[in-house]
């Protein structure tokens, strides 16, 4: 079982890759399954650049794993693209800029 955390494009390159978190065999989905949907939510939100709905879901996802960093990762970007705005170019894939 896994998670779909993120869709990258890497420093210096132009290719797209998905990163994901191993959760567990598939027997332990149900452990896992108010996560995911809180996660799925967010991830979604997210994407759409809907990001208030995107951080109250990544808050919930920290709530049920406390010490889940890609939550905090994401509570991060939304509370930055919510303050800031989000980039003219921006698609919903994060692009780093550097190493």
């Amino acid at each position: 079982m896994w998670r779909h955390i993120d869709r990258i494009v890497a420093v210096g390159t132009t290719e797209q890759h998905d990163i994901h978190e191993p959760l567990g065999e598939i027997d332990s989905a149900p452990q896992h399954a108010a996560l995911l949907a809180q996660w799925e939510t967010g991830r979604a939100a997210y994407g759409e650049g809907r990001f208030e709905a995107a951080l109250a879901c990544f808050r919930a996802t920290a709530l049920l794993r406390p010490d889940d960093g890609p939550s905090r990762v994401f509570i991060e970007r939304c509370r930055t693209f919510l303050r800031d705005g989000t980039p003219k170019d921006w698609d919903g894939i994060w692009h780093f800029d550097r190493k």
